[in-house]
Parts: structure tokens; C-alpha cells; sequence
């Protein structure tokens, strides 16, 4: 009884706004108020069924010891998985190491490995660093973040002959890649500019060229099309198919020196 006592304590307490109903013999009230003292009953029952099965294993020693050993060796296994990590790069030769003694060492090697030699190769960091915001972390330099990227664009080289060879995470190879290659975007527009921004002459292949002059003597970009391969599903391949045989999709391409837009073209066959 004293349980049932106790639960009706906690349902009745401090409530107001309650009645009696005479005909199902019960309290009169609201069904938010049913609702939530519901999932407080559930919430007491189930405090309840807790306390007894502790006890129970209280009561019997060895059966506890064993529900002990298991719970202990879930933890064990979730750390071991997911919290305790064992270092992975861990060979002496970091990507730092490697990138100065390959600046330090023949300059074929250089220019084998980043397809530049060490000099140009450190005035690009320093470029970069100076005029275009590169900086270095606390764990990598400028030398080695550039290493990575132009390492990377020379070999093709993927996520994962890249951080052996850098000792790094592939998340950092990839945050590193991203960040010259946003780096590097600010610098190409400042390079690949036209010389004649206002396009005022005529270039000579234009201008020595029957075939070309006049109609092209105002020309300042190129414009072509070209069919790039596509995957698509079964059912619409038929009209992605032209004459070279497996789906694929028109693109026109439009340059005027300064941007370039293109333009898909649905097929239409």
C-alpha cells in the first residue's frame, strides 16, 4: 500500500482545479493533466523496476559481479574503438624533414618531385604568403603546405600516398589542399590577365590571316561546343546517345579572357 500512497501523493500534490466524478469513480480532470502525470507514473514505475533488479543482483553476489564484468567490458570495447587511438603517422621522416632536405639537396630532385626548382618554389611561398594570406598552423609550415598541394597536382598523387608521404591525417591533407587551392585563385587572378585589357589590337594570327580578317577583327574570346560522357539512368539514356556511342550531354563554352560561362544543352533526338 505504501507505494500506491505515495504515487497518489505525488499526482495529487499542490494541484488545483480538481474534481471528483462520481460515476467512473474517479479524479475529474483535464487530458494534459492525465497525460503528463502518465509519463510521470511511467517515469516512477520504471525507478521502481531499477531499484528491485538491483537488489536482486544484490542479493545474489555472484550474478552482480558478473553483470559488473559485463558492463566493464562494454566500456573497455567503446573506448578502445572510439576514444583511444593509436598513432598512425609516426615515421621520423615527417613531410617536413622532406621538404627541406629535397630544397637543400639537387635541384633535379626538386624539379622531379614539385616540377619546379627550389628557387621559384620559394618564391611562390613567399608570394603567397606576403600578398595572398597564406599562414602557416601550428603543426605546418608555408613550405610544407605548398609541398602538399603542388605534390599532389604534379603525381595525381591520391589522399592516401599523400599523407604517407607527409605523415599527416587525410583530413588535414585535404584541409590543406583546399586552403592553397583558395590561396592559389586570388594569385591566378592577378596572372592570367589579357595584355591589352581594353582589347584594342588586333592580334597578329588574326590580322595576317585572309581566312580570319576581316570577320574576326573584333573577336576578343572563342566560343565551341563538346560532348562530355555522363552517367544517367537506364531509362533516359536513349536520348543522351549520339554517335559516339554511350550517353552524353552538349556543352557550350563561351571565353572572353576575362570569364568563362558554359552552357548546358539538353539532346533533343
Amino acid at each position: 500500500m505504501r507505494p500506491k500512497w505515495i504515487l497518489w501523493k505525488q499526482l495529487k500534490s499542490k494541484e488545483t482545479g480538481l474534481g471528483w466524478d462520481n460515476e467512473k469513480r474517479t479524479v475529474a480532470a483535464s487530458d494534459e493533466w492525465r497525460a503528463l502525470k502518465i509519463q510521470v507514473y511511467m517515469d516512477y514505475n520504471m525507478q521502481i523496476r531499477m531499484l528491485l533488479l538491483c537488489k536482486e543482483y544484490m542479493d545474489e553476489e555472484d550474478t552482480f559481479w558478473d553483470l559488473m564484468a559485463c558492463i566493464i567490458g562494454c566500456i573497455s570495447k567503446y573506448y578502445l574503438n572510439h576514444i583511444y587511438k593509436v598513432p598512425c603517422m609516426t615515421s621520423y621522416f615527417t613531410g617536413q624533414r622532406w621538404m627541406i632536405e629535397l630544397l637543400n639537396g639537387h635541384e633535379t630532385r626538386c624539379f622531379n618531385d614539385l616540377r619546379m626548382y627550389p628557387p621559384l618554389f620559394m618564391q611562390l611561398c613567399t608570394d603567397l604568403e606576403t600578398r595572398y594570406g597564406l599562414r602557416p598552423s601550428y603543426r605546418m609550415s608555408i613550405i610544407e603546405k605548398v609541398g602538399i598541394f603542388i605534390y599532389v597536382l604534379a603525381h595525381g598523387a591520391p589522399n592516401k600516398i599523400t599523407r604517407e608521404r607527409f605523415q599527416h591525417s587525410g583530413e588535414t591533407v585535404s584541409r590543406v589542399f583546399k586552403e592553397v587551392l583558395y590561396v592559389m585563385d586570388g594569385m591566378s587572378r592577378d596572372i592570367l590577365v589579357p595584355r591589352d585589357r581594353d582589347f584594342k589590337e588586333v592580334p597578329q594570327k588574326l590580322a595576317n590571316d585572309a581566312r580570319y580578317m576581316p570577320y574576326f577583327k573584333d573577336c576578343i574570346g572563342g566560343i565551341d561546343g563538346t560532348h562530355i560522357s555522363i552517367i544517367v539512368p537506364e531509362e533516359d539514356q536513349i536520348r543522351y546517345r549520339g554517335r559516339k556511342g554511350i550517353p552524353t550531354t552538349n556543352v557550350l563554352a563561351v571565353n572572353t579572357m576575362l570569364w568563362t560561362k558554359a552552357i548546358q544543352k539538353e539532346r533533343d533526338i
